[in-house]
């Protein structure tokens, strides 16, 4: 197996002190046996002589160049210039027809410390399989929040005809759990704002047969 996940050329948002990391409900949802791992394309070095560098496992700041290969989540010192890379997943998988979550999706985040948050974009999955490693994507059923963004309150629609209770559980943009909600019966609820800071959220819906959409919200 060695698929490409994600691509991307550009600007990091920021110098300094930063990270590639992964947003709850992952990386668990990768098949097993698999590494999540960045492959750096490119770097224009710019002013600095090494463009950029990871912390190794004792913190010791090693250079980083262009066809090194990194496990995620991983560590960064970033200097001037550009750097580009693609995501991939590397491995042999170990259990057969195991399924994993394959739409993938990212975000900035920038503070004192910048971020790029992995996530996923929705609940389609891939599977394994003897024959060709990977099947096409097993979609999801659709889930729709609106309004997004909103001030006081959204609600969120579903496919629930069957009227079988879903858990709702929100996540802030470093994967805390910030807010649930339990024994929801309905095709359609609604999710106040409370005292949750303006910001972007993420939220996972399931049922008693287990995940069925993630998705997310920003609240101003």
């Amino acid at each position: 197996m060695n698929d490409t996940v994600y691509s991307y050329y550009g600007s990091l948002p920021a110098t300094g002190a930063g990270s590639i990391y992964f947003i709850a409900p992952m990386p668990a949802d990768f098949v097993t046996g698999v590494d999540f791992k960045m492959v750096v394309d490119s770097t224009n070095q710019g002013l600095s002589p090494s463009h950029a560098a990871f912390k190794d496992s004792l913190g010791t700041m090693v250079p980083m160049y262009k066809g090194d290969t990194l496990v995620i989540p991983a560590s960064f010192e970033v200097f001037a210039g550009d750097v580009g890379f693609h995501l991939i997943l590397e491995g042999t998988p170990t259990v057969g027809d195991e399924t994993y979550l394959c739409d993938l999706a990212y975000m900035f985040e920038t503070g004192l410390d910048w971020g790029m948050i992995l996530q996923a974009a929705s609940v389609d999955t891939c599977v394994v399989t003897e024959v060709s490693g990977v099947s096409d994507h097993l979609h999801s059923d659709e889930c729709k929040v609106f309004p997004n963004p909103f001030v006081h309150s959204t609600v969120i629609k579903f496919n629930n005809s069957a009227r079988e209770p879903h858990r709702l559980v929100i996540f802030d943009g470093l994967g805390k759990e910030v807010g649930s909600k339990e024994g929801i019966l309905s095709n359609q609820f609604t999710v106040d704002r409370g005292s949750l800071v303006s910001g972007v959220y993420f939220y996972q819906l399931s049922n008693k047969n287990g995940l069925k959409s993630i998705g997310k919200m920003i609240i101003h």
